[in-house]
């Protein structure tokens, strides 16, 4: 009897000593949204006029998130364990940059959408292209692709849509509510603009985005690209490899990303 209360006893200590997360495993369902075509059950949609993407400012990170703004096409915030996707605040330090294990680098100023589970979205600024064309930052951060300037349009500070006309905007919010386009599912967008010396130009370029949610296969992929007139024009897709898509864009103009 004496020995089995020793046993018992030393069982309960095995127990008291075990680290507490064992017992909490796998309650966290956030998701990082993987290169791997996973989407991570992140979706698209239009932040309504007086409404933003719900952000979880703690005293820790308040300086390091933000809001998406109104009328934008963003990715849903994923809520998992009471815990919020925070979308991180890429207005500050343009030129900071982020280089992934596949060794693409995309700088702050190159970023449309990143959060802190993972999701990104933005320009690539080193490497080639699908066309065989070097890309460089240049001093503000932007990618430069055989001597066009590449710049990203932020969705935190509502630039993204800030240039376009109302007939533009008015597409946009259109594309959304709709939800998709010939089979093809509304997931997120991209602004971007194509200068010289300052001045915008209609030339021809093939931009790599990199973008957590693109699909393996081009085939299971669309993009459409609304002008700043509001005129939609289809993008073709060259590419898709490691979660960088390969579009090729004429001009500048707010890009909607759809798959299936």
């Amino acid at each position: 009897m004496k020995n089995r209360k020793l046993v018992i006893l030393g069982m309960v200590c095995a127990l008291a000593a075990m680290p507490a997360a064992v017992f909490g495993a796998g309650s966290d369902s956030v998701n990082s949204g993987s290169n791997s075509g996973n989407t991570g059950g992140q979706t698209s949609q239009v932040i309504e006029q007086g409404k933003s993407q719900t952000v979880q400012n703690n005293s820790q990170r308040s300086q390091e998130t933000t809001t998406i703004s109104t009328g934008t096409i963003a990715p849903t915030t994923t809520v998992g364990n009471n815990r919020v996707t925070q979308v991180i605040d890429t207005t500050k330090n343009p030129t900071k940059t982020t280089t992934d294990a596949a060794g693409n680098a995309t700088t702050n100023a190159s970023t449309a959408t990143a959060t802190t589970d993972g999701y990104y979205l933005g320009v690539v600024t080193n490497k080639t292209n699908a066309a065989g064309n070097t890309i460089a930052a240049d001093a503000a951060g932007n990618a430069v692709i055989d001597g066009v300037t590449v710049g990203v349009k932020k969705k935190e500070n509502g630039s993204d849509l800030a240039a376009l006309s109302q007939a533009a905007q008015d597409k946009v919010k259109e594309i959304a509510q709709k939800g998709s386009i010939d089979g093809f599912t509304v997931r997120d967008s991209i602004s971007i603009t194509m200068e010289k010396n300052g001045v915008a130009v209609n030339e021809t370029r093939v931009v790599p985005v990199k973008w957590s949610a693109a699909p393996v296969d081009a085939a299971n992929m669309k993009a459409v690209c609304i002008r700043p007139d509001g005129t939609e024009v289809a993008v073709p897709i060259i590419s898709i490899q490691n979660g960088i898509v390969n579009i090729s864009l004429t001009g500048s103009g707010y890009i909607v990303l759809l798959t299936r």
